[in-house]
């Protein structure tokens, strides 16, 4: 593993943090941002929804996207700065080049989901719906749009979480083995009660876990990650009109595939997640990944 990620810059990073909780304490600790920034600081459903009439979908998930997640990621913001005493910055958010790194994530992302798209078509076991539950193609492309900023901030939110402070963290304090297996787990078991999960779901969402933790150490930032968090979930529910790990979003998308043949394969319910075809292609990236070219230089923050 230290052969994979040599400097890590983001571990040497949260190595001058004044204080580093153990795996425990760590786990204990997102949690606890996790229950005060949604739960506590959530605003959108009581303050913002009901100004919106409650008639447009997109705009109704973009809210709940970001009125669940934005507490979230500032309590993390303010552990950072105020209890261990380092630069925001130094969990990967380095303004240096950060719009290409994060366009290069959304790019990874993109082909990501594409590939396995392409799979479960040329198999058959997937298909344009013919009589789709959604607005679709130029009418839905409103929809698709407003929908955006809420997958931006759902899919940073959750990289700043678990990648930019949990992976740093625990493998600065143990080793880098250690980060990726505890934050791939955390992040699998955050999905564990959406609907139509099942045991490989969850495997799949720790590989996945594992392929967002390499790709954050050889690029050496969080804002890659981000990128393709982003990129993932918005092509699958809104350009494809696919479940995200069991959850829809908005009220319209390009084309509306719908999954078919054995569950095994597909995912069923939960989506492409939770299907074989998905654990291909995610070892397969992972194997990609680790032909990166490792960044070695620190930015200019």
């Amino acid at each position: 593993m230290k052969n994979i990620i040599k400097n890590g810059r983001l571990v040497e990073e949260a190595k001058k943090s004044r204080y580093l909780p153990n795996v425990l304490l760590a786990i204990v600790i997102v949690h606890a941002f996790i229950f005060l920034g949604e739960y506590l600081l959530y605003i959108g459903e009581y303050v913002i929804m009901p100004l919106t009439g409650y008639e447009n979908y997109s705009l109704l998930g973009t809210i709940d996207l970001i009125s669940s997640n934005i507490g979230i990621a500032a309590l993390v913001f303010i552990w950072v700065w105020f209890v261990e005493k380092r630069r925001v910055s130094s969990i990967g958010l380095y303004r240096n080049k950060w719009f290409k790194n994060y366009m290069k994530g959304v790019i990874f992302g993109f082909l990501q989901f594409s590939t396995l798209t392409a799979i479960l078509l040329i198999t058959g076991n997937a298909r344009i719906n013919p009589e789709p539950d959604m607005i679709v193609g130029l009418a839905a492309i409103s929809s698709v749009l407003i929908i955006m900023p809420g997958w931006i901030v759902q899919g940073a939110t959750e990289e700043i979480l678990v990648r930019g402070w949990l992976l740093n963290t625990v493998s600065a304090k143990y080793n880098a083995a250690v980060g990726i297996l505890v934050s791939s787990s955390f992040f699998s078991l955050m999905h564990i009660f959406n609907d139509g999960v099942s045991v490989l779901a969850m495997t799949n969402l720790i590989l996945d876990g594992m392929l967002f933790s390499l790709y954050v150490f050889r690029t050496g930032n969080i804002w890659g990650a981000c990128g393709a968090h982003f990129a993932w979930n918005w092509v699958q529910g809104n350009i494809f009109g696919l479940g995200v790990s069991g959850s829809y979003y908005g009220d319209g998308t390009l084309i509306q595939l719908s999954l078919s043949g054995n569950e095994l394969l597909t995912g069923g319910y939960y989506g492409p997640e939770g299907g074989i075809v998905f654990t291909f292609v995610t070892v397969l990236f992972i194997l990609i990944v680790l032909k990166y070219p490792l960044k070695k230089d620190l930015p200019e923050d």
